[in-house]
């Protein structure tokens, strides 16, 4: 029992309220924005003119969209309202004071209760402080906890990384030893190849091996006849390395040296043809 409330309850006057009527009746379909009463139960209504003369009422049952109110409440007159008129549960003056002396009161018992159970009340404060303490340390814990794991599920994304990283560059080293094996692979073959000296009148094709005129070896790249390897612009050749002069047809020779190039001398007896040493052999 007593006043009740709702929030922003706002409504309209369905029809003309004279003075001295203890019933009005709102836009329909708007009395349930305003609270539900029992026996005993009330609140308070304003009623507003659109000149701004107004009357507080005190509604003391309510029946779908109709109220049954007691007029002129808290200093205010008793007047006549048109259709359209504002319609408004507001907080006024009345209504806070009845809460205040409600407030007192409550206290007042409230106070003559815990007078009365003292050992009651502590306990409880005792409790509720236990409780809260291992709420807090629980959640603490919780949030400590999902932090390390967040820190954990990191730690394992940069190592997942560095993983991979370090895969990659296992790659990149082994196909960088491959590449250098087969480098020096290549540079082996080239240095152990006898190739034939190179003739002008001969086909030659891919991967066909001789020996130029400066003695170095090279490889066809492509069918060519008549195209010296030596002044070739590596179209049709491939330098591949500098090496001895080929032994093809130089049998019963001896390799002679001036320290720069190589060259076949013949054997006569036990002595070498040798050029002069003013730059020959």
């Amino acid at each position: 029992m007593g006043i009740k409330f709702t929030n922003n309850a706002s409504t309209l006057l369905a029809g003309t309220l004279n003075a001295g009527e203890t019933s009005l009746t709102v836009t329909t379909g708007t009395g349930s924005l305003f609270p539900v009463l029992t026996a005993g139960d009330y609140f308070m209504c304003t009623i507003q003119n659109t000149d701004g003369t107004l009357e507080i009422v005190k509604v003391t049952a309510r029946t779908s969209d109709t109220f049954t109110i007691v007029r002129a409440q808290e200093d205010t007159t008793d007047r006549t309202f048109t259709s359209g008129a504002l319609v408004e549960h507001r907080m006024t003056a009345g209504a806070m004071t009845y809460y205040q002396a409600q407030v007192i009161s409550d206290a007042e018992a409230a106070a003559v209760v815990e007078a009365t159970d003292v050992s009651t009340t502590v306990a409880t404060d005792i409790a509720t402080a236990v409780v809260t303490d291992i709420l807090e340390d629980y959640t603490e814990a919780a949030a400590e906890s999902a932090a390390a794991a967040l820190i954990s599920e990191n730690n394992a994304a940069d190592s997942e990384a560095a993983a991979a990283l370090s895969e990659t560059n296992a790659a990149e080293s082994e196909t960088n030893a491959h590449a250098d094996m087969l480098d020096a692979q290549i540079a082996a073959e080239a240095a152990q190849i006898e190739a034939a000296p190179w003739s002008s009148v001969t086909n030659y094709s891919y991967p066909e091996i001789v020996t130029g005129s400066d003695y170095n070896t090279y490889r066809a790249r492509i069918p060519s006849l008549n195209v010296d390897p030596t002044t070739d612009s590596d179209v049709y050749w491939a330098k591949m390395t500098s090496t001895l002069p080929s032994t093809y047809l130089h049998d019963g020779e001896a390799l002679i040296s001036d320290g720069n190039i190589f060259a076949w001398a013949p054997i006569i007896g036990s002595s070498i043809y040798m050029f002069e040493n003013s730059g020959g052999f």
